[in-house]
């Protein structure tokens, strides 16, 4: 529910949304992982992982590389969040 929410929330902000959610048969592959959504507007970059609390790891191979790519790329920024057993989610990390 969540994917499909944020992902609707970064439509209606203009953002072109890259994911499984919206329909898009296309992938991004960022450094050879693919984030569970990606947008982009032109010039701001968002790559969004989302998993559930208790596998969300800071230091995944996963996260490193999206991260890395963030900070090596101008205009992107890496969201990490962490979905809790009641469905509610919260925001892990946030790099610009």
């Amino acid at each position: 529910m969540f994917l499909r929410n944020y992902s609707n929330h970064l439509l209606q902000e203009g953002y072109k949304v890259v994911s499984e959610i919206v329909g898009d048969p296309s992938s991004i592959d960022i450094e050879g992982f693919t984030p569970d959504i990606y947008a982009c507007d032109g010039r701001l970059q968002r790559i969004i992982i989302v998993k559930n609390a208790d596998e969300y790891i800071v230091d995944s191979p996963e996260n490193v590389a999206l991260k890395r790519y963030c900070q090596e790329t101008l205009g992107a920024s890496f969201w990490g969040f962490a979905i809790v057993e009641t469905g509610e989610w919260r925001l892990e990390e946030n790099i610009r």
